[in-house]
């Protein structure tokens, strides 16, 4: 709803924000959003779960391996605005320190590691979930961090805004097949009038968190932006999605972000115009080295002159070749920009199962 400027209401509406990026010292890396085809609700069940991290994103941002104990994760506070949780041992076994977790009302999830002193750095990994409808949402995700060491902002500053924004669709690929999937199943379990516990199976401590936001859902905000999911909340969800659908970057994110879009219009070119030159050079390699083939058989140059086409012909089927490699890698980005890789990378690993989703 809009309100007159001043008007306390309007400031009391905002949606929360993150305030220590106004101490300063802060890089903003990675900000992006996408347009996801499950609800802001399953978003936020997802992102909270911090359990979900070195299975569902490995080989991505994770390893099974780094997977460690929940025992001590539990909610620490709860109130009409949300909760707060905290992790004392923390993600990759405890190697970064604690996390803490926070849900505010309406929209915001945020983890934060505070280890300035333990390995440097400090980071919050921030997620808002934007209702769009039933089945719908769009996540703004804000990956801030602070480095004791200077240098290393200054060089993450040199990444293309483009470059973390497909690292990040590449990340929310991991999930986006099966919580798409997922809510049709929930919602047939009875998700709308259960508790959670007798929809999912949540028998380790990972999955306090979980509990907590489904809770607050259901008893602050009737079950979600659109309602309860219930079968009507389906019905108006619509069918379920394909494949290709699930995994599209481009209408999701790429065409309407000028980082992503301009990067894609460049890249073509770049494209061609490494095409045409390494054709030419290709073109170039075959006369040159023609010429010094039959110059050195029929005497008809030198063995000075052969030898310099020789040399010739070599560098311009290197300068082929490296054009040739420029296609592949640009046709390769190129893709990135339109749709999602499939296997995902956590069923490509080498010498694990593989299998097809």
């Amino acid at each position: 709803m809009l309100r007159p400027a001043g008007d306390a209401r309007a400031a009391a509406a905002l949606p929360p924000t993150l305030p220590e990026l106004d101490e300063g010292g802060w890089l903003a890396f990675g900000d992006m959003w996408r347009d996801l085809p499950y609800d802001a609700v399953t978003l936020i069940e997802n992102v909270i779960d911090a359990g979900h991290v070195p299975f569902t994103h490995h080989a991505t941002v994770s390893k099974r391996t780094s997977s460690g104990s929940f025992a001590d994760l539990a909610v620490t506070e709860r109130s009409e605005a949300g909760f707060r949780g905290l992790w004392p041992s923390g993600p990759r076994r405890g190697a970064l320190g604690p996390q803490a977790t926070e849900w505010r009302g309406p929209n915001l999830m945020r983890h934060t590691i505070e280890a300035q002193e333990t390995r440097g750095f400090s980071n919050i990994t921030a997620v808002y979930a934007v209702p769009i409808a039933p089945g719908r949402c769009r996540a703004i995700v804000r990956q801030p961090f602070k480095f004791k060491n200077r240098v290393i902002p200054a060089v993450m500053g040199l990444v293309p805004r483009f470059a973390t924004h497909l690292d990040a669709l590449k990340i929310l690929d991991d999930d986006v097949v099966f919580l798409h999937l997922q809510e049709e199943k929930v919602v047939k379990a009875g998700l709308a009038t259960k508790p959670p516990g007798q929809v999912y199976h949540m028998p380790g401590a990972s999955d306090a968190l979980v509990t907590a936001f489904r809770t607050w859902i259901q008893k602050m905000a009737g079950g979600g932006p659109f309602g309860a999911q219930d079968e009507g909340w389906l019905a108006r969800a619509g069918p379920r999605l394909g494949q290709t659908q699930l995994l599209d970057h481009w209408e999701s994110h790429c065409s309407r972000c000028e980082s992503c879009r301009t990067a894609e219009q460049r890249l073509k070119v770049v494209r061609g115009v490494a095409a045409a030159l390494g054709a030419l050079c290709g073109l170039a390699t075959l006369v040159v080295g023609g010429l010094a083939c039959v110059g050195a058989i029929d005497g008809i140059v030198s063995t000075f002159s052969s030898t310099s086409l020789a040399a010739v012909a070599g560098v311009t089927g290197m300068f082929c070749a490296a054009m040739g490699l420029l296609v592949a890698w640009t046709t390769n980005v190129l893709g990135r920009f339109h749709l999602g890789r499939h296997p995902l990378p956590r069923n490509l690993v080498p010498g694990e199962w593989q299998a097809a989703v």
